[in-house]
């Protein structure tokens, strides 16, 4: 499998070749590697002081081009790291919504409400705000009577609240496009690129 010296390709087989490495981002010595770091240098990482490199590490990276696709996305140089693979959101990340209130279904006697996600009916808070209640008794079982409010002032209620939801300390979720995995392998000899 000849190639450039430095030169990147996606395969579909898990082994090292003899002339290729498997991009997982191994530091090499730079005296066994000569003619690789004069092509990528410490690009990927490493320390030229200690002589030593590193190859770039493609394990669960996608691979983007150098530069800037677009106005609107800040340019990207060779070599560098981005990105996330999870994420955890905060509340800047959220778009502003509103929770709802359910107003609760009146029990028996008018004066206690439960929760409930459906739709406010007569008997409900909503209702109790401006009517009257009143309890009586039919054939032995109790009822309720609402006489609404002839002068419109509002009933006091007791305070409501809105349950709190979600997690104490939410868990990332995974933030990365569709994929499919392959290994990205680097050629370490072979011809030596030349500008022309």
């Amino acid at each position: 499998m000849d190639g450039y010296i430095g030169e990147i390709r996606a395969v579909g087989f898990t082994f090292s070749t003899p002339q290729w490495m498997i991009c997982s981002g191994q530091i090499l010595e730079i005296s066994q590697y000569q003619l690789l770091y004069a092509v990528i240098g410490n690009t990927y990482g490493g320390n030229s002081k200690n002589g030593s490199f590193a190859l770039p590490n493609l394990q669960g990276y996608a691979v983007t081009g150098v530069g800037t696709p677009s106005s609107k996305v800040v340019q990207v140089a060779q070599g560098q790291v981005t990105g996330e693979l999870s994420v955890t959101l905060n509340l800047n990340q959220m778009p502003v919504h509103k929770h709802l209130l359910y107003p609760g279904q009146a029990e028996s006697g008018g004066n206690n409400f439960t929760n409930y996600s459906g739709t406010p009916t007569t008997g409900s808070m909503l209702y109790r705000l401006i009517a009257d209640v009143t309890e009586t008794s039919t054939t032995g079982s109790a009822c309720l009577d609402y006489t609404p409010y002839t002068d419109q002032a509002l009933k006091p209620l007791a305070a409501q609240s809105i349950s709190s939801t979600g997690a104490t300390a939410p868990a990332a979720h995974e933030n990365c496009q569709p994929y499919q995995v392959l290994n990205f392998m680097i050629c370490i000899e072979g011809e030596f690129p030349t500008p022309d």
